[in-house]
């Protein structure tokens, strides 16, 4: 091997080619549909949503400002 003939190695010279499907790192055959996204759970309106009661905030509401 000459120390100057990369012809052989020439696969490793320059990087490949980037190809259209390239971030498509599938194996050979049908490609695998995407998941598809859980639709999100739709949001309820603040009113409906009552906290938790606190029991730090029970005597504050007793207390009478």
């Amino acid at each position: 091997m000459s120390s100057g003939d990369n012809s052989e190695s020439g696969i490793v010279v320059y990087p490949p080619l980037p190809l259209p499907n390239a971030h498509k790192a599938e194996p050979a055959g049908p490609p695998r549909p995407e998941k598809p996204q859980k639709p999100e759970k739709p949001r309820r309106p603040e009113r409906a949503k009552r906290p938790p009661p606190d029991p730090l905030s029970a005597p504050l509401r007793g207390s009478g400002h």
